[in-house]
C-alpha cells in the first residue's frame, strides 16, 4: 500500500472520531409556569441544531427546535419518553440523548383526621391539592363517595381501619390508610381507705369515650344509677368475697360491662398498705418510677394492662422492710395511648394508676 495513501487514511479516521466526540447531547428538566415542563439543553458542539421530541404523539406540538422549550403534556400521571437530537454541522456531528419524566399534578396528597364516639366515626377530608372525587373505604365492606364522610361500626370493640383516595380531573390518584379502635371499653379503678371499722372503697370509672348512662352493682344487686362519671363510695363491711361490675352505656347504644372481685374473706380490714403514692413522669414515652412509702415488710405485684384488659407485664418485688421504696417499669415498646397499673399486696390490697404513654 502507498504509504502517503494509509497516512491519509489514518487520519480520516482519527478526525472522523474527533469529530464524533465533539458533540454530545443532554438536558435538564425543570417544573415551569402555568403547569408547563421545562427543557433546557446542556449539550456540547458548535453552532447546534435542536430537534426535541417530546414523546405524546397525541399533541399538536410534540416536536421542537429550541434549545429551552417549554412544554405542556395535555395527559397527567404518565411517563413520557422525551429525546434531543443535536447536530453540529461544522464537525459533521449528529448525538441523541433520551430521558424519561413522569408528569403528575402539584401537591395532591391524600389526608383526614378523625373522631370517634363508641362505634361512630366522623372523618373530614384534608387531603392537599386540588381533587375532584373522594373515595372511602371503612375496611368492613362500606364505601362512600362523599367529601367527609361518617360510619357506624357494627362492632362492640375492634380495630378498625380507614383508607381514603382523591383523584383529580387528570386521573391522578393519592391515598392513605389510619388505623383506630372503635366501640366502648370501660373499666374501673378502687381503692380502699379504712376509717375505724369501716372498708370505705372509691370506686372511678375509667372510659375512653362519651358515657351516657352507668350502673353499678355489688354481687348482683344494683345499687347506682346515674348519668356522670363520679366516682363511687360504698362501705364494704363483711369478710366476704365482693364482685363489684360496671355497666356503661354511650351515646350510640354502645354497651359494656366490666367485673372485679374484691376479696375480703380473710377478715383483715384495714389493707392501706402504702402512703405517698407517685407515678411520674406521667405521660411518659420511656420509664415510669413509681415512688411509694411501705407501711411493711411486705411482697407487692406490679402489673400493666392495656384498655382491653390485656396483661402486657408483670413483676413481684419482696420487700424485708418498710420505708420509701422506688420501682421503675420500661414502657418504650408500647404504642401510645392509655394504660393501667395494677400494684397488688399478699393481702390483695390492690392499687389502680392511669398511664399515658406519648411517643410524640
Amino acid at each position: 500500500m502507498n504509504k502517503k495513501y494509509f497516512l491519509a487514511v489514518v487520519i480520516f479516521i482519527v478526525a472522523s472520531k474527533l469529530s464524533m466526540a465533539q458533540c454530545v447531547a443532554s438536558f435538564t428538566i425543570s417544573n415551569g409556569a402555568k403547569d408547563t415542563t421545562i427543557f433546557n439543553s446542556t449539550s456540547t458542539g458548535t453552532n447546534l441544531l435542536y430537534n426535541w421530541n417530546f414523546g405524546d404523539h397525541n399533541s399538536s406540538d410534540t416536536l421542537s427546535s429550541l434549545k429551552k422549550p417549554k412544554h405542556y403534556f395535555s395527559v397527567k400521571c404518565k411517563k413520557y419518553n422525551v429525546c434531543l437530537t443535536i447536530t453540529d454541522p461544522v464537525n459533521s456531528c449528529i448525538n441523541t440523548y433520551c430521558d424519561s419524566v413522569y408528569i403528575s399534578t402539584p401537591s395532591l396528597s391524600a389526608n383526614f383526621s378523625y373522631v370517634i364516639n363508641g362505634r361512630n366515626v366522623i372523618a373530614t377530608n384534608a387531603s392537599g391539592g386540588s381533587f375532584s372525587k373522594s373515595y372511602w373505604n371503612w375496611g368492613d365492606g362500606h364505601i362512600d363517595s362523599v367529601i367527609n364522610a361518617s360510619h357506624l361500626y357494627s362492632s362492640t370493640y375492634a380495630k378498625d381501619s380507614l383508607t381514603l383516595a382523591v383523584k383529580n380531573i387528570y386521573g391522578c390518584v393519592s391515598s392513605t390508610k389510619k388505623y383506630f379502635y372503635t366501640g366502648c371499653k370501660d373499666s374501673f379503678a378502687y381503692v380502699m381507705t379504712n376509717n375505724s371499722t369501716i372498708d370505705s372503697f372509691t370506686f372511678t370509672p375509667w372510659s375512653n369515650q362519651t358515657i351516657s348512662h352507668f350502673t353499678w352493682t355489688i354481687n348482683g344487686g344494683s345499687i347506682l344509677t346515674n348519668s356522670n362519671q363520679n366516682p363511687l363510695v360504698v362501705a364494704l363491711t363483711a369478710a366476704v368475697t365482693y364482685n363489684v361490675c360496671l355497666k356503661t352505656t354511650d351515646n350510640h347504644n354502645c354497651i359494656t360491662t366490666w367485673c372485679k372481685t374484691i376479696d375480703l374473706s380473710t377478715g383483715i380490714s384495714n389493707i392501706d398498705f402504702v402512703d405517698n403514692f407517685n407515678v411520674f413522669p406521667n405521660p411518659t414515652g420511656d420509664k415510669i418510677n413509681i415512688n411509694f412509702n411501705l407501711n411493711k415488710s411486705d411482697k407487692i405485684d406490679f402489673t400493666i394492662y392495656d384498655v382491653t384488659g390485656k396483661k402486657l407485664f408483670n413483676t413481684s418485688r419482696a420487700y424485708n422492710n418498710d420505708g420509701l421504696k422506688e420501682e421503675i417499669i420500661d414502657l418504650s415498646k408500647y404504642n401510645s395511648g392509655l394504660y393501667l397499673l395494677e400494684m397488688k399486696n399478699q393481702t390483695k390490697s390492690i392499687i389502680f394508676k392511669k398511664i399515658v404513654v406519648s411517643k410524640n
